[in-house]
């Protein structure tokens, strides 16, 4: 066995046996190369890439005997890919059949209009798994696709803001991230106060907004702040306490993220 560079820059002799056989000594290297790439990038390794003309590069890992794909959430017959499933089981999701059935989800929106949603039978309305029942023929892989990924375990956070009267908050948030687990769009919860009336004095805190307002004097004195109306008005933005988006999301960027499979 040739002993391989331990430190960066260092340089070693291998010595190809079976040289004078017709491309011996390439198929043995060929073969400690395979070894290498196994260790390397084994499967269930995630790679990225900052390009998707990636079929090239597929091409000549499948020579080494490895197969890539996108994690897109497909079903793979266990048979097919034993070491994949020693790892991962049904833990993305499982079925008896390809392609498995769905269900519909129905609720109601924030407009109070109804909405559905098709999933498949094995997932629940986050995309995790559910109970295995027996033993599937099929396992899923996972779906990442439009996702951001994060590292599993426990992290405490400090929210800390400032509301409009200029007085500071904090608070310290607790999350649990749990491998194979995933969730939907989530943002912290926006609130705000209002307080309006005839003859008092209007109060706004957080995401409400003032409406037209002016100043009503007698005799020099400012009796307070009035609705210039009697429709007592008041708007809810909660661009005026957080960015927001058509998607709730951190500044990202997408690229492409193959797995090993086999």
């Amino acid at each position: 066995m040739p002993m391989y560079p331990k430190t960066v820059g260092e340089c070693v002799t291998v010595k190809i046996k079976n040289s004078s056989q017709p491309n011996g000594g390439r198929m043995l290297l060929d073969n400690q190369l395979a070894e290498m790439l196994d260790i390397m990038l084994p499967v269930g390794e995630l790679k990225t890439f900052a390009t998707d003309e990636v079929d090239a590069w597929i091409s000549k890992m499948a020579a080494y005997n490895q197969v890539w794909a996108e994690p897109d959430g497909s079903l793979l017959k266990k048979s097919d890919y034993p070491d994949l499933f020693a790892l991962i089981g049904y833990k993305y999701g499982w079925s008896n059949s390809n392609p498995n059935g769905t269900y519909t989800h129905t609720f109601t929106d924030v407009d109070g209009n109804e909405k559905s949603l098709v999933l498949y039978n094995d997932l629940d309305i986050d995309g995790n798994a559910k109970p295995v029942s027996g033993s599937p023929a099929y396992f899923r892989i996972p779906n990442f696709a439009g996702r951001f990924l994060r590292c599993k375990g426990t992290a405490t956070y400090a929210n800390k803001w400032t509301d409009t009267d200029g007085n500071e908050h904090e608070v310290l948030t607790e999350y649990k991230a749990e491998m194979y687990k995933g969730k939907l769009d989530a943002q912290r919860d926006i609130t705000g106060t209002g307080h309006v009336g005839p003859m008092e004095l209007e109060r706004y805190s957080g995401a409400f907004k003032r409406p037209n307002l002016y100043i009503s004097t007698h005799a020099g004195d400012i009796w307070g702040l009035y609705c210039t109306s009697d429709s007592k008005e008041t708007s809810f933005d909660a661009s005026l306490v957080v960015p927001t988006s058509f998607e709730i999301n951190p500044a990202n960027q997408s690229i492409l993220c193959l797995l090993r499979i086999a």
